[in-house]
């Protein structure tokens, strides 16, 4: 379900601005905390995870950007106001997000069966887009890929650029795709030994039953003598 965020897309570029005009900066997770105790004075409470999306959604619409601290020990990702800042204080960007959260209880169901369902490339891109967000200071993984993205991206398996550019975007393309694109090459699933599993496992079950209707007429016999 889309939700118009534009109260609280003006509040995080002001918050952002007045951060910067005194020399401070704040990381993803620093600015969700702040944005929790100064969202009240909307009257809308978003959740942290929805917050969290919304300022995802704000970067890939380079409304925000990132900007990246490199030491000797990590590298630390930095939120900042971008090029389109102003267009949301003025009103002249409409920003509208998607909460996943909010929906009912049985889409949550459906996504957990699928969840159950899941191959295990999707095992893979979820365990990189974890790898990705760490080596990227910490940022969010679902900033890297959403699960939605590694659904589609198990389905149709692309093997290009332009390919993994139509699902996943140009700005993820130019920052993960090599490592998304060597990932998915890399991975290859045998159905074939997974039907000799399940064959095997119903010989198995065929033999217990056999085995125990044995015991069970052996056991009948002694009982008659």
């Amino acid at each position: 379900m889309l939700y118009l965020c534009a109260g609280h897309a003006k509040l995080i570029v002001s918050m952002l601005k007045d951060i910067q005009e005194n020399a401070q900066r704040v990381t993803m997770l620093q600015l969700v905390e702040k944005l929790k105790v100064n969202q009240k004075n909307l009257g809308s409470d978003l959740k942290k995870d929805e917050l969290e999306q919304l300022v995802i959604k704000l970067i890939l619409d380079h409304v925000l950007k990132e900007e990246y601290q490199h030491t000797a020990y990590a590298t630390n990702a930095y939120v900042t106001v971008g090029p389109l800042a102003m267009q949301v204080l003025q009103g002249k960007k409409i920003i509208t997000v998607e909460m996943s959260t909010r929906q009912s209880r049985t889409s949550s169901s459906t996504r957990s069966s699928k969840r159950e369902r899941s191959s295990g490339l999707d095992d893979k891109l979820d365990e990189l887009r974890k790898e990705l967000a760490s080596i990227h200071g910490g940022i969010f993984a679902h900033s890297v890929l959403s699960m939605q993205q590694i659904s589609t991206l198990t389905s149709k398996k692309p093997k290009s650029i332009e390919e993994l550019e139509k699902i996943i975007g140009k700005l993820k393309t130019e920052k993960y795709g090599s490592r998304i694109l060597e990932e998915i090459a890399s991975y290859k699933s045998d159905p074939q030994q997974d039907a000799d599993g399940s064959k095997e496992s119903k010989g198995n079950a065929v033999k217990k039953l056999k085995t125990k209707k044995a015991l069970v007429v052996l056991e009948s016999s002694e009982d008659e003598a």
